[in-house]
C-alpha cells in the first residue's frame, strides 16, 4: 500500500467486502469494523481482521458478472469466447504459488455453473468456446465425468485447468468426446529433487505418461517448465532443457521463476538477502532474482538458453491478413491456423507477439505482424490500403516531413520515387541515425525541424509511441495533418 496512490486495499475475496466498505463509506462509520482490508489511517497503514473465506455455497450464490459495462458484446463478438470461473483457489501449496483468492479450495456447483453458462448463451448464441480460468477445475474424476456428461449436449469447445495425476485414459476420453479442446496442466519441472522442493507431489512419470495419453486424446496441452527453484543446480536445468528438445511435440513453455510477494520462495530471498529492500523490489515489478544453486554466470546461461531455445522452437503464422491498424497501433487482422486451416482473428499492438488460441482445435499460434510485414513491407501497405491512401494525400502537398528514418522509411521511399522531390527533411529522434543518409537526406533531430521548416504533411513511419509523436508534431504546429504508416 505504501508504494500505491490507494486509500484502501481488499485483501482476499472482494465480493462481500468490496459491499461493506461502500456501506461504511455512505453511513460514515469507522472503516475498522470492515473485515479484509488495509486502509490508510492519516501517515499510518492499518490492517483488519482477516475475513473468512467463503464456502462452496457461498461463491455458487455470487450474481454473474457485469461484463456489460466493459463492452462485452463487442469483445464476445469478436472472440466468441466466455470465460467462467468455477473454483476458487487450489488444495496444494507449491513454494512458487501464491493464491489471491484464499488458501482454501472451493468449487462451486455444477448446477451454477451450468446456469451461468445458460445465461450467457441465452444472451449471446453466438459464443461458441468456453475458457474455465480455474487454478484447478476439479481434483476427483466423478466431478470431471459428470462435468463431461451435462456439458456434451451443448456442443460447445472448452479448455480448463488439471493436475497431471487427476486423468487417465477414460477421463480423457470423456473431455475429448464432449468439447474439451485443451487442457492446462501445472508440471513446471521434470527433474524429481526439484518437484520435490517446489512442494509438488507428482513424479516426471506421471507427467511424461499424462502428457503423452492427452496428445494421443488429440487434446492440445498447455504447460510450463520452470527454471530457478531453490534447488536448481546447473545439471538439473541442463536436464529440463534435454527432456524439452525431445518432447517438443508437447509445445510446453519455458520461463524462469518470478519471485512474487506472498510465496515461499520471496519469504526465503528476503530472509537470504537476496531481495534487500522489499518496497524498491515492488516499485521494480518483481524482477528476476537468482535464488537457486547456480552461479550468477551460470544463471545467465540459462536464461539465455531458455530464450534461445524458445525463439528456435517457435513457429510463427506467416499466412496472416491485416485489416486495419488503428492510431493506438492496434493490428486487426485474420491468420490461418496451420495444423487445422481454421480462419482465427486477432487484434493486438502491431509491434509485439502474441500467442493466440485457435478456438476449432486450440492449437497456440504465435503471431508478429510487425514480424512478417517488415519481410513482407508491399503485402503490408497493400492490405491495409496505407499506400493507396498516402499517394491520394501527398498528390496535393509540396512540402513533406518523414517522421523516422529506419527501415519502413527506406522501403517506403523505394517504393514512391514520385515522393521523394516533395520530401523537405527527414527527421529522427535516435542520433546514430541522423549520420546515415536515407536517399540525399540526412536525417536531423525532430525540433529543429518541427520548430523551423514550414510544411503541409508529416508521415510518421514510426510504430513506437506513435501518440506521443503525434501529440509532439501538434503542439508544434497545429494545423500540420499528419498520416501514420
Amino acid at each position: 500500500m505504501s508504494n500505491l496512490p490507494l486509500d484502501i486495499g481488499i485483501i482476499g475475496q472482494g465480493e462481500i467486502t468490496i459491499c461493506e466498505i461502500a456501506d461504511t463509506l455512505t453511513s460514515g462509520t469507522p472503516l475498522d469494523d470492515v473485515n479484509g482490508i488495509i486502509y490508510k489511517k492519516g501517515e499510518e497503514l492499518v490492517t483488519t481482521k482477516p475475513r473468512k473465506e467463503m464456502s462452496c455455497d457461498e461463491i455458487s450464490q455470487l450474481p454473474y458478472p457485469l461484463y456489460q459495462i466493459f463492452d462485452f458484446e463487442k469483445t464476445v463478438k469478436r472472440e466468441r469466447t466466455l470465460d467462467i470461473i468455477a473454483g476458487r483457489s487450489c488444495p496444494l501449496n507449491c513454494t512458487f504459488c501464491f493464491h489471491p483468492s484464499g488458501k482454501k479450495y472451493v468449487q462451486r456447483s455444477l448446477d451454477s455453473i451450468f446456469a451461468e453458462l445458460d445465461y450467457w448463451l441465452g444472451l449471446y448464441s453466438y459464443i461458441n468456446y468456453i475458457r474455465i480460468n480455474d487454478e484447478l477445475f476439479a481434483n476427483n474424476k466423478e466431478r470431471i465425468m459428470e462435468f463431461c456428461t451435462r456439458i456434451k449436449s451443448y456442443n460447445i469447445k472448452y479448455m480448463l485447468s488439471l493436475r497431471v495425476t487427476d486423468v487417465d485414459k477414460e477421463i480423457l476420453t470423456a473431455l475429448k468426446g464432449s468439447g474439451c479442446s485443451l487442457i492446462s496442466y501445472g508440471i513446471e519441472n521434470v527433474n524429481a529433487s526439484i518437484l520435490k522442493s517446489m512442494r509438488k507431489p507428482i513424479t516426471p512419470t506421471q507427467i511424461e505418461t499424462t502428457l503423452k495419453l492427452t496428445r494421443e486424446a488429440d487434446i492440445s496441452i498447455v504447460g510450463y517448465l520452470l527454471f530457478g527453484d531453490i534447488e536448481e543446480t546447473i545439471e538439473t536445468a541442463m536436464n529440463s532443457l534435454n527432456w524439452w528438445i525431445n518432447n517438443l511435440q508437447y509445445r510446453l513453455g519455458l520461463v524462469h521463476i518470478n519471485t512474487y510477494p506472498g510465496t515461499f520462495i520471496y519469504n526465503y530471498a528476503v530472509k537470504n538477502g537476496i531481495i534487500k529492500d522489499e518496497l524498491q523490489y515492488l516499485k521494480d515489478r518483481c524482477p528476476i532474482v537468482n535464488i537457486s544453486k547456480l552461479t550468477d554466470k551460470e544463471f545467465s546461461f540459462i536464461r539465455k538458453r531458455i530464450n534461445y531455445s524458445w525463439k528456435l522452437s517457435t513457429t510463427f503464422v506467416i499466412d496472416m491478413s491485416i485489416k486495419s491498424i488503428d492510431e493506438n497501433n492496434i493490428c486487426t487482422g485474420t491468420s490461418e491456423c496451420f495444423r487445422c486451416g481454421n480462419e482465427v482473428g486477432f487484434s493486438m499492438p502491431f509491434q509485439e507477439m502474441s500467442v493466440i488460441l485457435c478456438l476449432q482445435c486450440s492449437t497456440r499460434l504465435y503471431i508478429s505482424p510487425k514480424r512478417e510485414t517488415d519481410q513482407n513491407f508491399y503485402e503490408y501497405f497493400k492490405n491495409t490500403n496505407a499506400l493507396a491512401d498516402l499517394i491520394n494525400i501527398a498528390k496535393a502537398r509540396s512540402n513533406i516531413i518523414i517522421y523516422g528514418a529506419g527501415k519502413r522509411t527506406t522501403l517506403l521511399l523505394s517504393f514512391l520515387s514520385g515522393l521523394r522531390p516533395k520530401i523537405s527533411c527527414i527527421i529522427d529522434q535516435n542520433p546514430l541515425l541522423h549520420g546515415e543518409q536515407v536517399f540525399s537526406q540526412y536525417p536531423i533531430k525532430p525540433i529543429e525541424a518541427l520548430s523551423n521548416e514550414v510544411c503541409d504533411l508529416i508521415v510518421v513511419t514510426v510504430l513506437r509511441d506513435s501518440k506521443e509523436i503525434r501529440k509532439n508534431i501538434k503542439s508544434h504546429n497545429a494545423k500540420v495533418d499528419v498520416i501514420n504508416v
